[in-house]
């Protein structure tokens, strides 16, 4: 889908030209495919990945100036022209800006050029409701006024309004007005959507006849014949659209495309780059190059790809979902998974993150238990879309082995350590035994050293010769007694 970039006529009241510009494809957020373990990068979806709001191109647009001669609604205009130039675009959007075209609007309620500007820079700011009032009420007071019909027609395609109300809003203004490139385009694109590359080219051949140089047309027609794989007429396409500005970044990118559909991967890949050179917020062609990393195994160079989208698009679910599978190929495994959490935190509607989660936890974590709650999940989520050989049904008998076998090896690894403490209790009382014993003998070895030593210290009498006991000494006479002569 392509939409108009939402820029504010701010050109100087006298030799006024209004907005106008190329239009820019964006893509919304949708969940990426992935059907099998392990879990396959993401491919974005054909509406994903939007681009950045810019401003117009200003030379383009309405061809007249506001039909009023109100000075204050012209002084007004020329402040507003005034704070433009002074911003151009660059940073946080001035408040003074939108006073001075509400100032003019007050000034004439039929300036509808004012109110087209007021409900560009309410877009710009994200006030989307206050930006289709502006619109609508800018068209009431201009009905040819043809970038307020196509910038609210965009508008209600991004709110989800249906497609057949504004099919109306854009066939109103060609109706009015066949030379509307810009409408004309709008419809075209409609129908490159709906699968109808070939009324898309109608339309945009008619827009051509009006504007022979619309690079949006060329862009819209090489896009159209890709689609339908006539690949030299695409690329013939691209090559006059690249002449009339060399230096486009989405028809480089869409030349890239045309590369890669020829088979030519080499130069495909280099004018993806240059298209990112270009245009830093080239999201899809940073998607591709980041596919076509992932594939040839560089995790590296594809998580600085899908780094840089979420810089710019910090929620695209593809990006969240496709980075954590590099992080978790580059065997950053704790990155990874807050990866995948803050995409399932981010989009809780989205089974995918689950999906890789498990194959995280089950491939690489070893949380097998962790792994069945987010199986459980995914299927839960699935429901009856999920095909009934869906690998996720395999992957949970295998984490339920899994797990019994790891409470398994718990119970062998708790007996184990059970035993191991057993026999050190044993080794230990062996110990103490042992101890206690060596510590009895060293007594004993010392008491029997001391008494040795004891004994050469006092040695005793010594014995008789006939080996009997020693008697004792003779009593003395008593003193008085007399002693008996010898005979």
């Amino acid at each position: 889908m392509t939409r108009f970039h939402r820029g504010v006529c701010a050109v100087a009241f006298v030799g006024l030209t209004a907005c106008g510009g190329g239009a820019a494809e964006t893509r919304k957020d949708t969940p990426p495919k992935q059907e099998a373990p392990p879990p396959k990068p993401a491919e974005p979806a054909p509406d994903e990945a939007p681009k950045p709001e810019e401003t117009q191109d200003l030379s383009q647009g309405m061809k007249k100036p506001p039909p009023t001669k109100n000075p204050e609604a012209i002084a007004a205009f020329a402040d507003a022209s005034k704070a433009w130039k002074a911003w151009e675009g660059k940073g946080p959007q001035p408040a003074e800006l939108a006073e001075h075209y509400q100032r003019a609007a007050n000034a004439d309620p039929k300036m509808a050029v004012a109110l087209y500007n007021l409900g560009a820079l309410a877009e710009q700011r994200g006030a989307l409701d206050e930006a289709e009032q502006h619109y609508r009420k800018a068209i009431s007071m201009d009905p040819t006024l043809e970038y307020a019909v196509a910038n609210l027609g965009a508008l209600l395609e991004r709110k989800g309004s249906p497609q057949e109300q504004v099919r109306k809003l854009y066939q109103a203004v060609v109706d009015k007005n066949p030379r509307a490139v810009a409408a004309r385009l709008r419809l075209a694109e409609m129908e490159l959507t709906k699968g109808d590359p070939a009324a898309a080219q109608r339309l945009t051949r008619e827009a051509l006849a009006h504007e022979p140089r619309s690079l949006p047309a060329y862009r819209l027609l090489a896009r159209s014949y890709l689609a339908q794989r006539h690949t030299s007429l695409a690329k013939l396409m691209a090559l006059r659209g690249l002449k009339i500005r060399a230096d486009d970044a989405d028809m480089t990118f869409i030349m890239g495309e045309i590369l890669l559909a020829e088979k030519d991967q080499a130069a495909g890949l280099t004018t993806l780059r240059r298209a990112v050179e270009l245009d830093g917020s080239q999201l899809k062609a940073r998607f591709q190059l980041a596919m076509f990393a992932m594939e040839a195994r560089d995790f590296n160079g594809a998580a600085e790809q899908y780094e840089e989208i979420l810089r710019r698009d910090p929620k695209n679910l593809t990006a969240l979902h496709n980075l954590g599978l590099a992080l978790q190929g580059q065997g950053k495994f704790g990155p990874a998974r807050e990866a995948l959490l803050n995409a399932a935190r981010i989009h809780p509607e989205a089974p995918e993150p689950h999906y890789a989660l498990a194959d995280l936890y089950m491939r690489n974590m070893n949380q097998y238990a962790d792994a069945k709650v987010e199986l459980n999940t995914f299927v839960k989520m699935k429901g009856p879309s999920m095909p009934a050989r869906h690998p996720a049904l395999s992957m949970l008998t295998q984490v339920d082995q899994l797990i019994r076998q790891e409470a398994e090896n718990q119970r062998q690894l708790e007996l184990l350590k059970k035993q191991e403490e057993e026999e050190a209790k044993k080794a230990a009382e062996e110990d103490a035994r042992i101890k206690a014993e060596e510590e009895a003998l060293a007594k004993a070895e010392e008491e029997a050293r001391l008494k040795a030593e004891e004994a050469a210290r006092n040695p005793a009498p010594p014995a008789p010769a006939d080996g009997g006991a020693p008697q004792p000494p003779p009593e003395p006479p008593p003193a008085d007694a007399t002693p008996t002569p010898p005979k």
